[in-house]
């Protein structure tokens, strides 16, 4: 509601002024103020989660695909390919039921980014692991969390904004503290070792990622 009468201000100023300008006249200050002041009663009273939801409406969606794979290995290589190919700072929201394979993916990742063999796993208790390797690994589970407010109690901020890649699983339950750039994998179960994982990509700063996996695919 609050989000409407916003839009439905500043189209209501625009006509105003529009109008006046064809009497050859200028929108008088005043009403500008009060058009301003009106505008800024309902931002002021939106919590910033609200804000962040709204600025996510205009983030530009540059890519999406859906790759079909077969086996273990087949997903290892997927891994390879996001370990070479995300840009420092990534975020990637990984979301899928239980035992679709998120933990697995980020241990190829890890693989391929030099992390040492057979420390990853899922960090549904403790909520955050991180990693050392060819650079920094931080994976993220918000399964057990119940709200948004634990979340960022976590300072997820942070890690976003360094060098490494951030992983977070069950990203679905709280889209509102992602960033607005991000890579979003749902993946899906079509068989005992076989997924369907649908990437979609906001931001350009993923091109280099989601032309390489057209190419696998």
């Amino acid at each position: 509601m609050k989000h409407t009468i916003f839009l439905f201000s500043i189209l209501n100023l625009k006509i105003i002024c529009d109008y006046q300008r064809n009497l050859r006249t200028i929108c008088p200050l005043w009403l500008i103020k009060i058009y301003l002041w009106f505008l800024e009663v309902p931002i002021t009273f939106m919590k910033s989660a609200e804000l962040k939801s709204v600025a996510k409406l205009t983030a530009k969606l540059t890519a999406e695909l859906t790759i079909e794979v077969p086996d273990l290995s087949a997903t290892d290589h997927l891994g390879r390919l996001l370990a070479e190919t995300l840009p420092d700072g990534s975020v990637v929201a990984l979301i899928g039921t239980l035992g679709s394979g998120k933990t697995r993916l980020v241990q190829s990742v890890a693989h391929y980014s030099g992390v040492e063999e057979g420390i990853v796993s899922s960090p549904t208790f403790v909520l955050l692991h991180e990693y050392d390797g060819n650079r920094p690994i931080y994976h993220f589970d918000t399964y057990r969390l119940t709200n948004e407010e634990e979340f960022r109690q976590l300072s997820p901020d942070d890690y976003f904004e360094g060098n490494g890649v951030t992983f977070i699983e069950w990203a679905d339950k709280y889209p509102a503290v992602l960033p607005e750039e991000h890579l979003e994998i749902r993946i899906e179960i079509t068989g005992n070792t076989a997924r369907r994982f649908k990437i979609t990509a906001f931001g350009n700063m993923f091109n280099k990622t989601i032309c390489s996996i057209k190419q696998y695919k």
